[in-house]
């Protein structure tokens, strides 16, 4: 005590031989008329020093460095600014988000709301005033995975009558080559408002697929897996083949017995190729279901009696051949029936049907003679006898058999 009594005397300049009166800092003050010297004079004034310096602590400790300010002498009263990098930045007494320091992407590791009534609600733009595009990137992160929506786009609607809300749509990006992941675009639909439902998609060759939920195919540009309407105008373009043949180059010296008349005059293809053609033979490089007409207009030259003259089809697919004449329940033969050549000798037949047949598959038009009193189609002219002016056009319908 003797000791913090004698530095409170010197700090205070405490002397009762060179005042008359000491004021001490609180305002409290004493004469030196009186007895300053007592005990308890120096008792007070050792307590008020003791508490100035404890109130002096009090406030240095109210301020830490866990509060986040650190206080510098000089620099306590300067105007902070935002660091390398982005930050907070002080402007006097005031706080705000400074980003125009940044150099690296800011992560932010919390879910991100932004609520406004200003539209939009959330803008990206480039920086530049010309020739930068704007991108936002959805990045989801799966491994060896084919059966996920990997990255999410979900639209939604929130009713504040039924204070609910519901999903009205979602795009998703779907991977589909997990070795090399990479995948295509699958577009949902919520029939109930929740239950998610795949509605299309597209793959990474760009072809779309609809009404088949999440599954992708690339055979054509575009699949549908139900029931189609199309208005106004619509132009489908028909895949067919036109064959015209000489009227009497056979590939024997006679007709009947299966005979082909084997030189091509005219070839035409409508749309994109499914055969390839050959001395009297079409063979398909496409499945499908196919439908074929055969025209042919006969004229009898130098025969002189009764003549049956039958066109038919023959096939050959699956390393099957049919010949489709009347055995067969296809619609692939006709015949004619004249005298002679000087009373009505001539005659015109036509027929078509559908069929499915597989690539690879052989067409031929061949031909059959009757001459006798049967129908057994099993007899033979000289080529001179007559001409045959043929006609074959075959058409690809569909890729599948709608008949299975």
């Amino acid at each position: 005590m003797s000791s913090i009594q004698q530095n409170s005397h010197s700090m205070l300049g405490i002397n009762t031989l060179e005042t008359d009166e000491i004021t001490f800092g609180d305002g409290t003050t004493m004469s030196s008329t009186s007895d300053f010297a007592s005990a308890s004079d120096l008792s007070t004034v050792s307590a008020q020093a003791t508490t100035n310096a404890a109130s002096i602590a009090a406030k240095q400790d109210a301020i830490t460095a866990g509060d986040g300010l650190a206080f510098n002498g000089s620099t306590l009263n300067a105007e902070y600014t935002a660091s390398n990098n982005g930050g907070l930045s002080l402007t006097g007494t005031e706080f705000s988000l400074d980003f125009t320091n940044t150099n690296a992407a800011i992560t932010i590791p919390q879910q991100l709301v932004l609520q406004t009534i200003t539209e939009p609600q959330l803008l990206v733009e480039t920086g530049a005033s010309s020739g930068l595009d704007a991108v936002i990137t959805i990045r989801g992160a799966r491994n060896a995975n084919t059966s996920s929506r990997e990255a999410q786009l979900r639209f939604q609607n929130y009713d504040n009558d039924l204070t609910t809300s519901n999903y009205m749509g979602q795009i998703s990006g779907f991977v589909t080559n997990s070795a090399q992941n990479y995948g295509g675009l699958v577009f949902d639909c919520f029939n109930d408002g929740q239950s998610r439902v795949g509605a299309m998609t597209m793959s990474s060759n760009g072809n779309f697929n609809i009404g088949n939920g999440t599954s992708f195919q690339d055979t054509y540009k575009f699949q549908v897996g139900g029931s189609v309407r199309l208005s106004e105008s619509n132009y489908i373009k028909p895949q067919i083949q036109f064959l015209t043949y000489d009227k009497d180059n056979i590939n024997s010296s006679n007709w009947g017995n299966g005979s082909i008349q084997n030189t091509v005059l005219a070839n035409r293809t409508v749309g994109d190729s499914f055969c390839s053609v050959g001395a009297g033979t079409t063979t398909l490089t496409k499945n499908g279901y196919y439908r074929i007409r055969v025209s042919a207009q006969t004229q009898v030259k130098v025969y002189n009696d009764r003549l049956g003259f039958m066109n038919y089809l023959r096939i050959v697919s699956g390393g099957t051949t049919t010949n489709y004449d009347f055995s067969e329940y296809k619609n692939f033969f006709g015949w004619i029936y004249t005298r002679n050549n000087g009373d009505g000798a001539h005659g015109s037949v036509s027929f078509e049907d559908y069929i499915y047949l597989t690539s690879g598959s052989v067409i031929s038009v061949r031909h059959k003679c009757e001459t006798g009193g049967t129908i057994s189609f099993t007899n033979a002219l000289s080529n001179a006898s007559l001409d045959n002016y043929l006609s074959l056009q075959i058409e690809r319908i569909y890729d599948t058999n709608p008949e299975a």
